[in-house]
């Protein structure tokens, strides 16, 4: 069936493998290293088959199943045909997917004797008792799955793909089966970050596999809306979903049984939707307009908001509809306007959050009008002297920092609540080390479900309390560009199990090192897939456990996520190791470790089928770090890097694990580049680079390279063979010409080989094409000042910083700095750009290159960063055609300088906004960039840090370059 082992589908590489863990490890009493993931597992015919939840009841007895070769039938009980043929043809899908067979679908009723090698499908109303997903699988040759509805026959299907993908027999028995809470949820922040249809249809099915049975979608936030509007299309983000493809979604969760619920956040956090309406948001005592805030006492505002969920709500079918209303302020005697609007409406002793109060509960009017139930935040349902939320409202509790309501006060005052605890169920990628981690470990051996958030004190609540329907795993991109979708998926990937097992509370000993080997056994959903192609890499996209975390933020996901910028870090308080799950037994013919500077000096690496046994692959005492591509001859469905010696006084810490089959040609021994890697063009003229293909293993390569130009851009030629030698290099000679306006062109370069019978990409290289602008000023993209009476201006977009922030002009007034000052420093004068306020005044640097024309010993530099430092190389031309480049590092605007920056102003304050006046320190800088005094600068090429000043994400800002 396989002709090679790609990193494509897992559920099918894993089927048929047999022996399956799960025991105490059988290690000897002198290794120092740690025990992998192995719980303790009853032996013999009895032992409960392994799931993920575990089974709440099992009973052994009956004969086992066991699949038959050829076609596997799905018998649908024909008095339930209704309910359940649907569901029995998704059961076939993913069971296909998980096999490899045909699996057919009849609608019969049961004949005896036809087994084994049947699954039946029924409903039976008495299994009702505990809930209507509650399921029973009974194995006596033929396995038949029921339950008292058809989302409990469903969850039964879960649970037998698990069963059968840890081999093709089930022992026999009885299983008995339900959740310990009814609204299990992962919330993902789509408003801040575009999500594509296909990874939110693979998580679907990922959670469906796990037992969830609701996906939180956050659509619109200050950073994006992500949906469709045909009443207020001027809301919309360029990347967003259609409504087409919004109902697609929502028949293929339907399929899956799980809910959708979508969120449109208002009043706050609405910077996005109302960039185009000022008029609406809310204005503070001095008179500034808060760009996130949506002013509710507006009866133009209330029409707004009405029209897009009257728009919006019918589209989706689920019971729910989210309506943020979370962090209006932190201030609440800002806003005069609210305590006015709210002493009119309700009388003197009325406050502020009355008026913010009142619009949720007018907000509620319209959700419930097309017959749902609204959910906001737990901070919108509270704080008012007059108004009260509605009672029907549900709320996430999320923080107890924001209004310092406890959780059970929330349930006497007659609420539903959500468990969305912030300190254990937020993910937050980029944010910070050391919070906003989601950590499966902790989830499970330290938190419970009675557990919220804790910031003004203890907060729990009995188990089970009456109003808490359940709890939720939440992934947030404050910082969009901090992880890519497949990134944010791997880091969901153990926490997701760690939760699922929390909410089904079943009987599990062990912790979460034996529900991490539970996981590694039933692995990912059976149609699982990277969602950019195969990759031979067995490990990419992989279930990764590890002992232990030095920091929150260093994942284990991130072992396997193809990214060598970035790393799991564990501990120096011992060995320490990481386990990945290939997927199914592998004959392994090399492991390539990419080492941070944190490396272990002494390691072995071992592969098992079982978890229980191990065979060593590798092993030395004299690790010196950096990339290790380590050729090896053994077979295992499960890697473990066992670190027993430091080679640094740090812990140990790892980028990357990637593992090959045999004969596999591993990208990592093999590089490409290009000299020069930025060709300055003028209009109409050609440049000319070269490619160099590298190779480092032992075997000469043929590799093909390609080109693949822009639209405009034309390559010479645009692709070609190599012969790379061992060890050695080859080179390909480029032209390339067509770029006649000012600006860049990027020209990616693949190198591909055959291997294992597929053409693979084994390395790349981008070559960029630099048309210079007539000055610096023709190429401004940024508006960074305003001032201190409209903090948002139209043109402001995202600020300085991606986060709204800008200089203001009467701070950078008080510290002597106008349009067209001039600062001179030794030889050179930079100069603040002579241009209107809140218009366009320096580049955000992304490899833009400008003309120059002098001579001199210096190029200065006027700039700052944001969310720096910035760092990046520049690139100087000379008029004989050669360049030097020389690296900077930018720093960041408000920032304390490091040691030698020259700071040419500093300010007390700055503008957001949303907020207004900032009370913070911010800077402008100079820099110098060295150049060859015998020669003459013709162009100036700034480094490639970022496309715009995106929120978390460094950017450099130009504002003058001058030759002297």
């Amino acid at each position: 069936m396989f002709s090679h082992f790609s990193r494509t589908t897992l559920a099918v590489l894993a089927f048929g493998a047999s022996g399956l863990l799960l025991a105490a490890p059988s290690v000897a009493a002198d290794q120092a290293e740690p025990t992998p993931p192995t719980p303790p597992t009853p032996s013999g015919p009895s032992a409960a088959p392994v799931t993920v939840p575990a089974l709440q009841e099992w009973r052994p007895g009956g004969r086992d199943f066991v699949l038959k070769r050829g076609a596997v039938q799905v018998q649908v009980d024909p008095r339930h045909a209704g309910q359940l043929a649907d569901d029995a043809r998704t059961f076939a899908e993913d069971l296909e997917s998980l096999s490899g067979r045909e699996v057919v679908v009849r609608v019969t009723p049961p004949r005896p004797g036809e087994g084994p090698g049947v699954l039946r499908m029924t409903l039976d109303r008495s299994l009702s008792g505990r809930g209507p997903e509650t399921s029973r699988i009974a194995v006596d040759g033929d396995v038949t799955i029921s339950g008292p509805t058809s989302a409990g026959v469903f969850s039964g299907t879960r649970s037998v793909l698990q069963m059968l993908r840890q081999g093709d027999r089930i022992p026999g028995g009885v299983a008995d089966d339900w959740p310990g809470y009814a609204e299990r949820s992962l919330m993902v922040d789509n408003g801040r970050k575009y999500f594509t249809p296909a990874w939110a249809r693979r998580e679907i099915r990922e959670l469906s596999y796990l037992k969830y049975n609701q996906f939180r979608w956050h659509i619109a936030d200050n950073a994006g809306f992500r949906i469709q509007s045909d009443s207020h299309p001027e809301v919309v983000s360029p990347e967003h979903w259609t409504k087409r493809e919004v109902r697609d979604l929502l028949a293929y969760a339907k399929k899956y049984h799980i809910e959708v619920i979508p969120e449109i956040d208002m009043p706050g956090h609405m910077q996005y939707a109302l960039r185009t309406h000022p008029e609406l948001q809310i204005v503070d005592a001095d008179g500034n307009r808060n760009a996130n805030n949506l002013d509710p006492t507006d009866p133009a505002a209330r029409t707004f908001a009405k029209e897009i969920l009257d728009e919006l709500v019918p589209l989706f079918p689920g019971r729910y509809f989210h309506t943020g209303g979370d962090e209006y302020t932190s201030d609440w005697t800002r806003y005069p306007v609210l305590t006015k609007w709210a002493q009119e409406k309700y009388g003197p002793d009325a406050n502020s959050q009355d008026a913010v109060l009142d619009f949720t509960n007018f907000l509620d009017s319209i959700i419930t009008s097309h017959g749902k139930t609204m959910r906001i935040w737990n901070d919108g349902g509270q704080g008012g002297a007059k108004v009260r939320a509605n009672r029907n409202i549900v709320l996430e509790y999320w923080s107890s920092q924001h209004g310092g309501v406890l959780a059970q006060e929330f349930l006497d005052q007659g609420f539903r609540i959500v468990n969305a605890n912030r300190d254990v169920l937020y993910d937050v990628p980029g944010a910070t080390p050391t919070w906003n981690n989601l950590d499966p470990r902790k989830i499970f051996d330290t938190w419970d479900m009675t557990r919220y958030h804790d910031w003004i004190g203890p907060n729990t609540t009995q188990p089970h309390a009456k109003g808490v329907l359940g709890g939720q795993l939440h992934v947030w991109n404050d910082s969009p560009s901090a992880a890519t979708e497949e990134q944010e998926a791997g880091r969901l990937d153990m926490p997701l199990r760690a939760m699922s097992q929390k909410l089904w509370e079943s009987p599990l000993t062990g912790g979460w090192d034996a529900l991490a080997a539970r996981a590694f056994a039933v692995g990912k959903e059976p149609q699982w897939k990277l969602l950019d192609g195969s990759t031979q890499n067995l490990a990419q996209g992989a279930l990764a456990w590890s002992s232990a975390r030095e920091r929150p933020d260093c994942h284990e996901a991130m072992l396997v996520d193809g990214d060598e910028r970035t790393r799991w870090c564990g501990p120096k308080t011992g060995p320490q190791s990481v386990v990945i799950d290939l997927g199914r037994p592998v004959d392994l013919g090399t492991v390539a470790l990419k080492w941070e500077t944190a490396f272990a000096s002494g390691f072995s690496v071992d592969a098992s089928d079982d978890l229980r046994s191990w065979r060593t692959l590798h092993s030395t005492a004299a690790g010196d770090g950096g990339l290790d591509v380590l050729p090896v001859s053994g077979r295992g469905r499960y890697l473990r890097v066992a670190m027993t010696e430091r080679g640094t006084q740090f812990g140990y810490s790892l980028r990357e694990v990637q593992a090959y089959a045999r004969g596999a040609l591993v990208p990592a021994q093999f590089g490409a580049s290009v000299d020069p890697a930025i060709v300055l063009q003028q209009p109409g003229a050609t440049a000319s680079s070269t490619l160099t293909v590298t190779n480092a293993s032992a075997k000469a390569t043929d590799v093909k390279w390609t080109a693949s130009p822009p639209a405009g851009v034309t390559v010479k030629p645009e692709s070609g063979t190599l012969r790379v030698p061992a060890g050695g290099q080859a080179t390909a000679a480029l032209s390339v010409s067509g770029v006649n306006e000012p600006g860049n062109a990027t020209v990616p370069l693949s190198v591909t080989a055959r291997s294992l019978g597929e053409s693979v990409r084994l390395t790349g290289a981008d070559l960029v094409v630099t048309v210079p602008y007539g000055k610096l000023s023709d190429a401004f993209n940024n508006v960074s000042v305003t001032t201190d009476e409209n903090v948002n201006p139209p043109g402001l977009g995202d600020g300085f910083d991606g986060a709204g922030s800008s200089y203001s002009a009467g701070a950078l007034a008080q510290a002597g700095v106008a349009p067209g000052t001039a600062f001179p420093v030794g030889k050179v004068t930079v100069r603040w750009p002579d241009v209107p306020v809140a218009t366009a005044n320096n580049l955000v640097a992304n490899g833009q290159s400008i003309t120059l024309n002098g001579t001199g010993d210096t190029i200065g530099v006027l700039s700052a960063a944001s969310y720096g430092p910035a760092t990046g190389d520049w690139t100087v031309w000379y008029s004989d055609g050669t360049s030097t480049k020389v690296r900077l590092s930018t720093p960041d605007w408000s920032s304390a300088p490091p040691p030698g920056s020259t700071v040419l102003a500093a300010m007390d304050y700055r503008n957001n906004a949303a907020t207004g006046r900032t009370d913070r320190r911010t800077q402008l800088f100079y820099q110098r960039i060295p150049i060859d005094p015998g020669k003459t600068v013709t162009a100036l090429t700034v480094p490639a840090v970022s496309k715009s000043a995106v929120r978390g994400a460094p950017a450099l800002h130009v504002f003058d370059v001058s030759v002297g």
